[in-house]
């Protein structure tokens, strides 16, 4: 079981490699960690094979830690998978949270980011709210491993995505991301599993190349 220091390194690491922070091929020093996070070894360590197991860090006795490149092979087998966890997720949210305020929040967060981001921090905040849109989703569908799953998943294709560059994306899964969150907040299942699908085929293309523009 993962300590509270270890579960803070944890999410402090993991955020700053899904960020980008840290990027693919970085060495993990723990010592130089430690002292970072002004903890002992032991959390980091924790937190660096739990990184492990979710396939963010490679661990090698030779060379230690590093961030992991994720290759796109990777990428595509896991919007493979998503394409069944999350528009089967979208729906149960309508049936079951079609009424929760943070869905009315997340629209109005969505709609006012309009137009093209035109710094770093305006990316890192639609990144942010990509984020926040599909695990809250997940969470909604009231199925905590489904949830862990969709975050997972999610997280692994961002990476890529922050990677290679917004594109003309942003414009684009802006208007899928309202539509998703207006037909769980119509309560039509049927709706949001076909926005959620539409989105993630579009998304889909985006990793084959294409910016969606």
């Amino acid at each position: 079981m993962s300590t509270p220091l270890a579960q803070t390194v944890y999410e402090r690491l993991r955020e700053s490699i899904e960020n980008l922070d840290l990027r693919p091929g970085t060495h993990l020093q723990e010592v130089e960690l430690a002292s970072e996070y002004g903890v002992s070894r032991t959390p980091i360590r924790e937190a660096l094979r739990r990184l492990a197991s979710e396939g963010l860090v490679d661990l090698s006795h030779g060379r230690g830690a590093t961030v992991a490149h994720g290759s796109l092979r990777d990428i595509l087998d896991a919007y493979e998978v998503r394409r069944i966890l999350e528009p089967f997720a979208a729906a149960r949210a309508a049936k079951r949270s079609s009424a929760d305020p943070r869905l009315a929040d997340l629209e109005r967060a969505i709609s006012d980011l309009a137009g093209t981001p035109a710094t770093a921090q305006d990316v890192r905040e639609r990144e942010r709210l990509d984020r926040e849109l599909h695990g809250l989703i997940a969470e909604l569908a009231g199925n905590d491993i489904l949830t862990r799953m969709v975050r997972d998943l999610h997280s692994r294709v961002q990476r890529v995505y922050v990677q290679l560059g917004s594109g003309g994306r942003f414009e684009r899964i802006q208007e899928e991301h309202l539509r998703v969150l207006a037909a769980i907040r119509a309560g039509d299942e049927e709706a949001a599993s076909a926005a959620m699908t539409a989105h993630l085929d579009g998304n889909s293309l985006t990793v084959n190349g294409d910016t969606g523009s």
